[in-house]
């Protein structure tokens, strides 16, 4: 994967530092949530049945929604400028916080709405609702996997195939560095069908030596 090496470095310790203060405003948000439920007076109903408890638990929800979100595009938008040649990766991480955003709201504010949908007998539509919702970022999530992965594969090949054609020998007859082929391109001479570690190689005469020589069994040059 193609990155920005020295930009990691400068934002990975930031983005670390994010994480640890995300993890601390949830658990903030969680034990303010916890306590003022369990404060006098909470369970009083404000309207038929939902009660002032249940009104301050929607309002602390929709705190941790925008924290998640916000802390989607903040990561998103960071991740991308580290991995530059990946485009999808800022989107994809950008769906995720939103899918996990829906999928909290769903869970959160079902004992909020359900109960007036059930006296107008329409209690499934909260469900599709929301499944509904989630279909857009599930949808862009697949398909910026399926195009990253593409583009991984892609890279790799390419990176393969760089790597083979930089692959060199030496030609023992002109002793030229020269591509590995059947034939040398500065002399025609055959080339060996092996490749030959340069290492061993007599840098005088091009005869191929045992694994440390110290002198050329040919022409008795001293190999370094």
């Amino acid at each position: 994967m193609v990155y920005d090496k020295e930009l990691v470095k400068e934002q990975l310790p930031d983005m670390m530092r994010r994480i640890v203060g995300l993890a601390v405003i949830l658990i903030i948000l969680g034990i303010i949530k916890a306590v003022i439920v369990k404060l006098p007076g909470m369970y009083e109903p404000v309207f038929d049945f939902i009660t002032i408890a249940d009104i301050a638990d929607a309002v602390i929800w929709v705190a941790i929604i925008v924290v998640i979100l916000l802390f989607g595009q903040d990561i998103s938008k960071r991740t991308g400028r580290m991995f530059p040649s990946f485009t999808e990766i800022a989107p994809l991480i950008n769906n995720i916080a939103i899918l996990i955003a829906i999928f909290i709201a769903y869970n959160a504010f079902d004992t909020l709405i359900t109960p007036f949908l059930y006296k107008i007998d329409i209690v499934w539509l909260y469900p599709v609702v929301l499944l509904c919702i989630a279909i857009l970022p599930i949808y862009r999530i697949i398909a910026s996997l399926f195009t990253g992965s593409g583009k991984i594969t892609e890279l790799m090949i390419k990176k393969q195939i760089s790597e083979a054609k930089t692959v060199t020998i030496t030609c023992p007859n002109c002793k030229s560095q020269v591509a590995k082929a059947k034939f040398c391109s500065n002399c025609g001479h055959e080339l060996p069908a092996k490749e030959i570690d340069t290492k061993n190689i007599c840098p005088k005469c091009g005869a191929e030596l045992k694994p440390g020589t110290k002198f050329c069994t040919k022409c008795g040059t001293k190999i370094q």
